[in-house]
């Protein structure tokens, strides 16, 4: 499953961008527990994400934040079906350890 949402992933950015993610990136993929989703999609369309952008009606949708910094940082919050919801976060080598532990607000968006 990892290897299908790191496709998808890869695929959307570069349909965005036409720039390919770099390969030494990390992805880590986590089922949205649907209570959460709404939630999620708010605070990230309020932060500044890019998105929804759906294809055919209600099977497929996303949206998106990119990081400042580094613009190949991204989080995706996918959704499938109009109730499978997913996120994709991509980040350089290591990025993810300083999140080994869950927090206070990974786990209120439900991604633990």
């Amino acid at each position: 499953m990892n290897r299908f949402f790191r496709l998808v992933t890869r695929g959307l950015y570069w349909k965005k961008f036409e720039k390919r993610l770099p390969d030494n990136y990390t992805f880590e993929v986590r089922r949205l527990h649907k209570s959460a989703f709404s939630g999620l999609l708010r605070h990230m369309m309020d932060n500044g994400g890019n998105g929804p952008h759906s294809v055919g009606e209600g099977v497929f949708s996303c949206a998106f934040l990119m990081g400042k910094e580094d613009p190949f940082t991204t989080l995706w919050l996918m959704w499938f079906y109009e109730s499978i919801p997913v996120t994709v976060a991509t980040g350089p080598p290591d990025f993810f350890e300083q999140f080994a532990e869950p927090t206070t607000k990974t786990k209120a968006f439900g991604l633990v």
